[in-house]
């Protein structure tokens, strides 16, 4: 099992990276698994209650 954690100011790539990671571990034929930890997003409609 490999893990990464990504962290960076605002406006420095960090989504970017986590999806072009994210997409070259998942061709390479490996289980991607994505969450996000920013307590900002709670301005965003989630899923969820």
């Amino acid at each position: 099992m490999m893990i990464a954690v990504i962290v960076g100011t605002a406006g420095s790539g960090k989504t970017y990276l986590t999806g072009a990671l994210s997409e070259y571990i998942a061709d390479q034929g490996g289980d991607v698994l994505q969450f996000n930890l920013d307590p900002g997003v709670y301005e965003a409609t989630l899923p969820y209650e």
